[in-house]
Parts: structure tokens; sequence; C-alpha cells
């Protein structure tokens, strides 16, 4: 697993085949692989399936991407871009690191690369997930993200804060969420988004203000490990509030979604958003 996070806890996600909750991997983020408009974000047993058409039946108005934890290559990356005529995605998750949860440095140095190329982005940062925080420690990474995010090359944009799903959002969680944004917000030139589970968003939307954006995860009412969305759209997710939604998992190596396109074969998570570029500033 190229993410080491050092809470190791389980989590539970929907499994709309069984209509229970399943124990997965702390990140729902994929891992390994096998071999417009910009904002002002399958379950974990589902069979891998791959494509190696760059068609893609989709709602108008809604751009599909992608995300994994490590960079795949520039081959990869160019090859899967929409404007080269293989793939439909028109972004992609990028991984700010080091953080305690992500040590994995390797999309840190591409944004030059990939922003030459049209990728648009889903900045992401990934550091503590215990129910145990505080609004100090909340300040604290968002200074650590905006640090990250500068030191990557960007100099504004939507940063997208990981809460992994929950049963219960403490109120430690709570504040810890709220620092943050409230630091990122205060920056001015950066703004706070928020991945969660789709069973999450309402809790934190409640009791935290300043959000500007929802990147929704979870498989309910998911089209499954496909680009072939048909009428789907991100609130479809189960929250109204989501403009994006991480609606097919790859949650460890060598599981979960598989896509082909080009020749080359990557696990990843498979998103869809309202934007182009939802990290667009």
């Amino acid at each position: 697993v190229a993410s080491k996070s050092k809470f190791q806890s389980k989590l539970k996600v929907f499994n709309p085949q069984l209509k229970k909750f399943s124990a997965m991997p702390l990140s729902a983020h994929a891992f390994q692989h096998s071999s417009s408009s910009n904002p002002s974000s399958s379950s974990s047993s589902s069979s891998s399936s791959s494509s190696s058409s760059s068609s893609s039946s989709s709602s108008s108005g809604v751009y599909l991407g992608f995300d994994i934890d490590h960079y795949p290559g520039d081959n990869v990356m160019e090859a899967w871009f929409q404007a080269a005529g293989n793939a439909p995605f028109y972004f992609v998750g990028f991984w700010l690191a080091p953080t305690v949860n992500h040590s994995d440095e390797s999309w840190m140095a591409k944004r030059s690369f990939l922003q030459g190329i049209g990728w648009g982005f889903l900045i992401l940062y990934f550091s503590y997930q215990d129910d145990d925080q505080n609004y100090s420690q909340g300040q604290t990474d968002g200074a650590q993200a905006i640090s990250l995010a500068q030191s990557a090359g960007f100099t504004s944009g939507i940063i997208y804060l990981d809460r992994e799903h929950r049963d219960t959002i403490t109120s430690g969680m709570l504040q810890y969420i709220q620092g943050w944004a409230d630091y990122i917000n205060k920056n001015g030139h950066f703004k706070p988004g928020i991945y969660c589970s789709y069973l999450n968003a309402s809790t934190i939307n409640n009791g935290v203000k300043g959000i500007a954006q929802w990147w929704c995860s979870g498989t309910n009412n998911s089209p499954g490990c496909t680009t072939n969305i048909g009428s789907s759209v991100p609130t479809d997710c189960g929250s109204s509030l989501a403009s994006t939604w991480q609606y097919a998992i790859s949650p460890s190596p060598g599981t979960g979604c598989s896509q082909t396109f080009a020749g080359y074969t990557e696990y990843i998570d498979l998103d869809m958003s309202i934007y182009q570029n939802p990290s667009g500033s």
C-alpha cells in the first residue's frame, strides 16, 4: 500500500448489494496500480472491470475524473487526458504530501506538467483521522495544507480535507474541521473543500461553517465501475451538497475498480463533477 497511515482502524462502508455496512481499510481512495467551468469534490468488494474505449455516456455538464494515491506515471497521464482521445477524464486527484497519514510525495512535482497537458485537479489533504481532535490541531493542519499546496506550485484553489466515513462525527472532529476551514479561509487565496461520506455530509454541514465545495464518497446509487454514467449526477451520491462524487473505489492493491485506456491499466477511484477543474479558483 503506497499510503502508510499511522491510524490503522477499519471503517465501515455501505455495500448496496448486501444492504449493510462492511469493514474496509482507512482510506477509501485508490492505492496500487496493476501494470468548463471552475468552482468559486462500487463498493470495496466490487468486481474489477476495464474499458479500452474512450467513449463515456454522461449527463450534460458532468465531467469525469479519477484519483489514486500514487502518481501513475507521465505516460499514463498524457494518454488518459480526454483531449488525447483515449480516455474520458478531465481532472485528477492531487495528493499533498508528506502528511501524518500520507507519506508518498510522488504527485508533488507534477502540477506544472499536468496543468500543461490540461488536467483539472482535486487537491487533497489527508491527515489526522482520529475522533479526538480539536480546533487548534485543525489550524495547524490548515497551515500545513496551504504550505504543501504552495510547495506543489498552486497559488490558489480549493483544497479538499479528507474525512473518512464515521458512524458518529464527534464534537472534537467538528472542531478540528472548523479550525482547518477557518485557517484556509483566512489565507485569502485558497478555499476549504471537504471529501466525506454522503452519510456524514449533513452532520458536518450543520456543525461547520465556511466549506466551499463538497466531494461526496459512497457507492449508494452508483453507476458502478464504469465511465458510462448515464444520467448520473454528483448529488445522486445521497447528499444535495455534493458538486463532486467518488462513485467507484479501489481500496487495496489489485482490487476494486480496474480501468484500461491506451494500453495502460490502473486500479483507481472514479469521480464525477459538475466542474472540469473541481479545485479551480
